[in-house]
């Protein structure tokens, strides 16, 4: 396992609703940048990522080895197609952290000219099916020595938690997950 896919453990999408619908992801890539975390905000697909916008981003939580929770959604600003965190500073400990995202990419709904619309049923009342898609994201990342918590359970409606330490897997060895 590379240390990129450590890092970031899932991206989990619910899309409720049509297939036909593009299942985009939000993922969150943490770093240490000097001293502090650098965080990254991606919506799409690896190689295809799309403008994510900071309305959409409902929570980004970081959460420290000892358990703390500290919300981060008001310090990330657009930098192209990504959200960028300025480097956060003041969170310490060594351990594994957790860092979460619900992105929240609203009501879709289909055309009778077939379009894709980002809207409600409000703007078009007979069309069916109308979707509501949420996107979840889960990354570890360690600072120092991985320990406990790689398997804390964060609450999102859908959420892998590993059932053994990602950053002890052996390359080639499958990770389980719940």
């Amino acid at each position: 396992m590379t240390h990129f896919a450590r890092v970031v453990l899932c991206s989990c999408l619910l899309a409720c609703g049509s297939a036909a619908l593009h299942a985009h992801d939000i993922a969150v890539f943490p770093s240490t940048d000097g001293g502090g975390f650098r965080l990254l905000v991606r919506f799409g697909h690896p190689g295809d990522y799309q403008p994510a916008l900071p309305a959409k981003l409902v929570t980004l939580d970081a959460i420290a080895p000892n358990g703390a929770r500290r919300g981060l959604a008001g310090r990330l600003r657009p930098d192209g197609i990504t959200l960028v965190a300025p480097p956060v500073t003041d969170l310490v400990g060594t351990g594994t952290w957790i860092f979460t995202a619900y992105y929240d990419n609203g009501f879709f709904l289909r055309t009778a000219d077939g379009r894709s619309v980002n809207t409600t049923r409000a703007d078009y009342p007979t069309t069916e099916p109308v979707t509501h898609n949420l996107k979840f994201g889960k990354a570890l990342h360690v600072v120092g020595t991985a320990g406990p918590g790689f398997d804390r359970v964060v609450g999102h409606r859908l959420e892998l938690v590993p059932k053994q330490d990602p950053f002890a897997v052996p390359p080639g060895r499958a990770l389980e997950v719940l």
